[in-house]
């Protein structure tokens, strides 16, 4: 049966990620990322179980959208994308840099944490136009699937395009 939590974030929190994300010529990639075709120098979808898995050397930086990175690991918070991360906010763990999700933290328990969003850590590209037309300016909501405690996938209630 799946589920679906939807986690709170200040914009005005989010803000800064967003636009540092949006001013960055390189971008990491997620893990998934490293999967599309548009954004690997060769221009080919890698095949696993021929290939393994495909390394972030195999991304064209320059070409990986601006948008947050979704983290679960110690909390659930968002993070910009762009590669010098570290050079604006720090090394991890990022504690007060990084805008939680309400009530998921670095100290909630990690049986919160898994009722939530499932059990294992991850890292989910969100687009930043789901930011841009956020329909409540004071907050940032993101609508997280689970399925039997595994994470699924994640949308957002967006205003429709003009």
């Amino acid at each position: 049966m799946s589920q679906t939590t939807i986690l709170v974030f200040d914009a005005d929190e989010v803000k800064r990620h967003a636009e540092h994300a949006r001013q960055a010529e390189r971008r990491q990639p997620t893990f998934g990322q490293r999967y599309d075709p548009e954004l690997r120098h060769d221009g080919k979808e890698p095949d696993p179980d021929a290939d393994g898995f495909p390394s972030a050397d195999e991304v064209d930086f320059t070409a990986v959208p601006a948008g947050l990175h979704l983290v679960k690991d110690r909390g659930i918070y968002l993070m910009s994308n762009a590669e010098n991360y570290e050079e604006e906010f720090g090394e991890p763990p990022y504690g007060d840099v990084v805008p939680y999700a309400k009530g998921y933290g670095p100290d909630a328990a990690h049986e919160a944490l898994a009722r939530a969003v499932g059990g294992d850590d991850f890292c989910q590209f969100i687009p930043l136009w789901w930011y841009d037309r956020r329909p409540d300016p004071d907050v940032f909501r993101l609508h997280v699937e689970t399925e039997k405690r595994r994470f699924q996938g994640v949308t957002a209630k967006v205003l429709e395009e003009a």
